[in-house]
């Protein structure tokens, strides 16, 4: 049987930056089914002190999805404004 080499994937360590860290954070919360509420709250802290991060109004707009479907549509459109280009603002 022949050997086949294995490929090879080159892997970039990088560290985030504060408000990159924190939304990391936020979003495992999120996804985790932490307390929706204070997911929310601090969700909502976070853009309020963050207000042209794109990923954090898309996250603030998928934690708000299922409750709040107007505010969730709202955030949506802004995170669009903030980063047109960036798929995941269609989503």
């Amino acid at each position: 049987v022949p050997v086949v080499p294995a490929a090879t994937t080159e892997i970039a360590v990088v560290s985030l930056d504060p408000a990159a860290s924190r939304l990391v954070d936020l979003r495992l919360a999120r996804l985790a089914g932490d307390d929706d509420q204070q997911v929310l709250a601090d969700l909502r802290a976070f853009v309020a002190a963050n207000p042209g991060n794109a990923a954090g109004r898309r996250e603030l707009a998928l934690a708000l999805r299922g409750s709040h479907g107007e505010a969730a549509h709202a955030e949506a459109l802004n995170a669009l404004s903030l980063a047109p280009d960036d798929p995941r603002s269609l989503a």
